[in-house]
């Protein structure tokens, strides 16, 4: 290879060499970016270039540093004859040392590049001054310096490629080095397997999770800008492709989101009988409680024919081919009065429906005002039904003039008598054609309409939300039952299954054969660190599930061979994991489970217990007085019931809770009542009922008869000790290992356990 000699070439006189082996121009950012920094700190490495004996030199390296220069030449930055350096060489080797250069080339880590970018911060450039030197954007420097200041030991690991750039970016959205670090030790071990390729997400995620983005229905219902003049912090990701922000201060924004509510409610509050504010509002809240719908308001006769009117005439406008100016303005003009009579018809709600019901405000899914209007509580529905019939017959007597006054007109021109009484009476009582409801509503599925011949009374009002949580609660107690008798769940397997293939027609089956387990997450505070819980834990801790992380040809084989007792343990758990949830009182409630809960001797009053947080805090404080007074005396509710109710709850919470102790000064009868009483609807086979509510059905009556002790001794489903004594530990059997196939029978004993097929079927023969 020849030797190489540097020279200072005239600009003017170098060209592009044909052997340069970069043919792909660089793009105009990198190009920008170059031009820059020469501009700023001159070349700072010389081309590499061969005589052409032409009068031009050729550069073979170097190429996208020629174009920068020749582009500054163009632009009057540099004369067009200034003097760049050059390596010469023979052209021989040109194409070869073209290709060295640009292959061998090792990049400027990034690290470097973010650490010589807050090295001229430091020595006191501002971010515009580094962005015009190196020919970049501003935002270009902003991200280089948030990397730069992350924690040495982040930046040392990115170093040595333990991090990857796009996890080192996550890592920006805390300003503080204990925070980097504290979410590094978090997601490092999930850094492993599928989750490396998604490792930018789970930092991303641990360092925002105290965090709301300003794309969240909360922020958006609020605004940036409320917040932020509220005094809200922010951090913006520089590294999102849509620059996204997060607003740190969620409990100021949950404040702001009521505020708002709170502004939008004071108008409807003028007008309901009730408004309630919510960040959101269940489905279940929701579908518990009745509604009632607007109406359409009536047109005056020559208000509706002029709306038939302009319809026509705006319909004609559509169809025409061309209009002129003051066509258009004609259909404009009818336009805005469609709009007029239409806003005069909309439907509104009657003020006396209005009295009776009620405003749910909450945020929608994408930010915006939720308006559930129109609902009815519970303690409501009697007062609207009512008002329902009354309008109902006020308009059939109206219907009755108008047909008397018509047939005493008819008689009158005909010239004969007045119809007698008893004629008219008979003609009046058939209603002729469809007529709509006096008052449009829908009432909840659990409600009972009050009755002349039913003079029980009702149950307490409970808030749906309150009864959903009840309902997940008898709903455990009933699981944590039946995960634990194999007699009672293959009963009921079977029953659902028989109903599944052999009844005709859909019908609500106790067993839900597809095993989807029921809806309870809403009330996941109320069903934690209780008695079912810890049965249902120990339970399953117990169960043999090796068999199933087998692969799939073996997993089968590997079950069969499980024993029998191990075999009914798995088969009541799985069977209680699809039992559906209800409350004895709701009205599509499944027979069967309250009969198998009876079976069961279940005494939902052992597992749990009413508190203030569960039951009293969410109840109304006459209910609390009228429960205290029926349940102890009406002395103790009034001596106790002065204060704030929820002073009263938890009172009430001592006085009904499971320690004895507690309800010192209470009568002995008294205390009994308080350590059984149960909300309407939480007991199975009618024991405990409600002391509030009047007897029990002649149902619940004849399940009372079915008594804990018969059930234990026909099928052996006695509950265990600690059930029914008040122990907290779980006892040792449901712990202990299940090998007893031995003492199963090979075949079960359906004689011995009172069913007897020979009567049976001669009962089916006798049909």
């Amino acid at each position: 290879m020849t030797t190489a000699t540097v020279r200072k070439l005239a600009l003017n006189t170098l060209r592009i060499a044909p052997e340069n082996a970069r043919k792909t121009a660089a793009s105009t950012a990198s190009h920008d970016e170059l031009k820059a920094s020469i501009r700023a700190h001159g070349v700072m490495q010389n081309l590499s270039a061969y005589d052409g004996k032409d009068g031009f030199f050729y550069v073979y390296a170097g190429g996208r540093r020629l174009t920068a220069l020749q582009d500054l030449a163009v632009e009057g930055a540099i004369e067009a004859d200034a003097k760049i350096g050059c390596v010469v060489k023979d052209a021989k080797d040109a194409a070869e040392l073209s290709l060295v250069e640009n292959v061998m080339r090792a990049a400027m880590h990034p690290a470097d590049e973010f650490e010589a970018f807050s090295a001229l911060i430091d020595q006191g450039m501002t971010e515009d001054e580094v962005a015009e030197r190196f020919g970049v954007t501003v935002l270009h420097v902003r991200k280089r310096m948030k990397l730069a200041a992350l924690a040495p030991q982040l930046v040392a690991l990115y170093r040595e490629g333990r991090i990857t750039q796009e996890a080192l970016m996550a890592f920006t959205l805390s300003d503080s080095h204990e925070r980097q670090m504290e979410v590094w030790l978090k997601a490092e071990p999930q850094a492993t397997g599928w989750n490396a390729a998604h490792f930018p997400n789970i930092v991303k995620r641990l360092m925002t999770e105290t965090r709301v983005s300003a794309t969240s229905r909360l922020a958006r219902f609020v605004g940036i800008e409320r917040y932020t003049e509220a005094g809200g912090p922010t951090t913006q990701d520089l590294f999102s492709s849509c620059d996204e922000t997060f607003l740190d201060d969620v409990g100021l924004l949950h404040d702001l989101a009521t505020q708002r509510l709170e502004e939008i409610a004071a108008p409807f509050r003028d007008l309901w009988k009730w408004v309630e504010i919510a960040h959101e509002v269940s489905y279940e809240t929701i579908n518990a409680m009745g509604r009632i719908y607007p109406k359409a308001a009536d047109l005056l006769d020559e208000i509706q024919e002029e709306f038939d009117t302009i319809t026509d005439q705006i319909s004609a406008f559509e169809h025409a081919d061309e209009l002129s100016d003051l066509g258009q303005a004609e259909w404009e003009g009818l336009e805005n009065r469609y709009d007029e009579i239409e806003a005069m018809a909309a439907p509104v709600f009657a003020p006396e429906l209005m009295a009776l019901a009620g405003v749910f405000l909450s945020i929608g899914h994408q930010g915006e005002l939720k308006v559930e209007a129109g609902m009815v509580r519970s303690e409501d529905m009697q007062a609207l039904v009512d008002l329902s019939q009354a309008k109902e017959a006020a308009a059939k007597e109206a219907r009755q003039a108008e047909r008397l006054a018509a047939i005493a007109a008819t008689a009158a021109d005909d010239g004969s008598d007045e119809p007698d009484a008893a004629s008219a009476d008979i003609d009046l009582e058939t209603e002729t054609g469809a007529t709509l409801p006096a008052v449009r509503f829908q009432a909840p599925r659990n409600f009972k309409p009050a009755s002349t011949d039913d003079e029980a009374e009702a149950g307490p009002s409970m808030s749906g939300a309150l009864v959903a949580d009840l309902r997940a609660i008898r709903h455990q107690v009933f699981q944590a039952h039946l995960a634990s008798d194999f007699e009672v769940a293959f009963d009921l397997t079977l029953f659902s299954m028989c109903q599944a293939v052999l009844g005709s027609g859909y019908t609500r089956r106790p067993i839900d054969l597809s095993i989807t387990q029921a809806l309870t997450h809403p009330s996941a505070a109320h069903r934690t660190d209780t008695v079912s819980e810890r049965i249902l834990a120990a339970l399953k801790a117990n169960l043999r599930l090796e068999w199933m992380v087998l692969p799939k040809a073996e997993s089968f084989a590997a079950l069969c061979a499980l024993t029998r007792a191990e075999k009914q343990a798995l088969f009541a758990f799985a069977a209680a994991q699809g039992a559906h949830q209800q409350l004895s009182t709701d009205s599509d409630a499944i027979p069967a489970i309250e009969l198998a809960g009876a079976r069961m001797g279940i005494a939902v009053e052992e597992n749990w217990r009413p508190t203030a947080a569960n039951y009293f805090g969410r109840v109304k404080k006459d209910m609390l007085f009228e429960t205290a007074c029926k349940t102890i005396d009406a002395q103790w509710a009034h001596d106790h019931s002065g204060g704030k109710k929820a002073d009263f709850a938890k009172t009430l919470e001592l006085a009904f809770g499971p320690d004895g102790r507690q309800r010192v000064g209470i009568a002995a009868d008294a205390a009994e009542r308080t350590a059984a009483w149960l909300p309407v609807g939480m007991t199975f086979g009618g024991k405990h009922e409600n002391p509030i509510a009047n007897e029990a059905t002649s149902a619940e009556t004849d399940l009372d008869s079915m008594s804990a002790e018969s059930d234990a001794e026909e099928d052996g489903s006695a509950l265990p000790a600690f059930l029914t004594g008040g122990d907290d530990e779980v006892p040792a059997f449901l712990t202990a290992s299940l090998e007893v196939e031995d003492e199963m029978p090979e075949t079960h004993d359906f004689v011995g356990a009172g069913y007897d097929p020979t009567q049976a079927h001669y009962a089916i023969a006798a049909e």
